[in-house]
This record gives structure tokens, sequence and C-alpha cells, in this order.
């Protein structure tokens, strides 16, 4: 029988002549897991991964961290990507953009493009200053 690991948790059960197995009731809660409700089993390499379904509730909420991280990167980021638009200017079209993939990329390209532009002037000012 194998061990199943949870962090640095063990819990053994012993798998029942029906392949039965109860999880322990610290689990169960940690992850929501009620009597009744499905689980997943899947199966890698060599181990037997059980979680909870992916059901739409779970996956929604999901979708709403990702969508809060990443509205947190985007107000992180807006005074570089401000600076960078004020020496570099708008991209093309930037109003007609909608917040999606190309947006993320334009923002997070200017946003390198002005830390090059700054280490550039710092070593132009290095190499400049009198000795």
């Amino acid at each position: 029988m194998k061990k199943v690991c949870t962090g640095m948790r063990e819990h053994k059960r012993k798998v029942g002549d029906r392949g039965q197995v109860t999880i322990p009731k610290e689990l169960r809660d940690r992850q929501g897991i009620k009597g009744g409700d499905e689980i997943e089993f899947v199966e890698t390499d060599d181990e037997i991964v059980i979680k909870p379904p992916t059901d739409k509730e779970r996956l929604a909420e999901g979708y709403r961290e990702r969508a809060e991280r990443s509205q947190q990167l985007a107000e992180e980021m807006a005074p570089a990507s401000s600076e960078a638009t004020d020496r570099l200017g708008e991209a093309p079209g930037w109003s007609e953009w909608r917040l999606g993939v190309d947006t993320w990329k334009y923002a997070a390209a200017t946003s390198l493009l002005l830390i090059w532009v700054r280490r550039k002037e710092a070593n132009s000012k290095e190499r400049t200053a009198p000795v």
C-alpha cells in the first residue's frame, strides 16, 4: 500500500475488499468534499491522485481569481506603462484595442523597453562622467 502525502503530513488507509478507502476528515474539510460529492481519480505514472471534480462554480472562482490578479498586475504596471507611453508615444490603434492578450503584450514590451532605455541612459552617463 502506498502512502498518501499532503505536504509534510501523511495519511495511511487500508483499501477494503471492494476497493473502498475513507478519505480523512481533515482532508475532506480542507478540500470541501462532503458525503455524496463526486471526486475524480487521476492516474499518473505511479500514483493515483484524488481530487474534487472541476465544476462550474470552482471554474468560475478560478477565473475570478485570475481576473483579480490581472487587475492587480495592470495597476502595478500602470506607472511604468504611462512613463513608457510618455517617452515612446502611443501604440497604433491603442484606443481601439480591448483588454486582451495583445494589450498585455504591448504593456509588457513597452515596460521592458523603458527599462532598457533607462539602463542605456545610465550607462551613457557613466561613460561621460569626468574621472
